[in-house]
């Protein structure tokens, strides 16, 4: 056998770090790439999870303000007769906010079912204005400090003076006592 050059031996030594190198990137590649990829794979999935989790409480916390809302709205802490006045007020004074003209207000019974917590006054409402004014008269009711309903609505239009006639069936609900 013959002794290797300095030469020869500096061309192994550099084809073995190559082999190396590439044998190194391959097992890599192979197995490692394929991990990365993998966990990648699960951090992403893990992500979406919580941004579907934060989309889900933005929506809870804001039912959660809704119902606050509505149950400070429900308790009135009045019965009967005094109820009834107040809820006849305040529907006469935001249909005359929103420009309405009130002909008639009937109030009919307080509806409850036996073992329910909450009873409910009916309202037939009867006036006349504008589609506009009928709008701004429903939102003010979101405003008030019942909780109204619109259970039935009727429009009829006068020819002679280009009014519309709206009839309502409200419904406020009250806690029972």
């Amino acid at each position: 056998m013959k002794a290797l050059t300095p030469r020869a031996g500096l061309l192994i030594l550099v084809y073995a770090g190559i082999m190396a190198v590439l044998g190194g990137y391959s097992f890599f590649y192979k197995y490692g790439f394929a991990e990365l990829r993998r966990v990648s794979a699960e951090i992403q999935g893990v992500r979406t999870l919580l941004a579907g989790s934060e989309g889900v409480l933005a929506q809870e916390q804001a039912v959660d303000q809704e119902y606050a809302r509505v149950q400070e709205k429900l308790r009135s802490g009045k019965s009967g007769e005094n109820v009834t006045t107040e809820i006849l007020q305040d529907i006469k004074s935001k249909a005359q906010e929103a420009g309405l003209n009130v002909i008639n207000i009937k109030p009919f019974g307080l509806k409850h079912d036996a073992g329910a917590m909450y009873g409910a006054f009916d309202f037939k409402l009867e006036t006349e204005g504008n589609l506009t004014n009928l709008g701004s008269f429903l939102y003010r009711l979101d405003d008030s400090p019942y909780l109204f309903g619109v259970k039935h609505s009727q429009i009829n239009s006068h020819v002679q003076d280009g009014l519309l006639k709206f009839q309502l069936l409200l419904s406020a609900l009250v806690t029972q006592e």
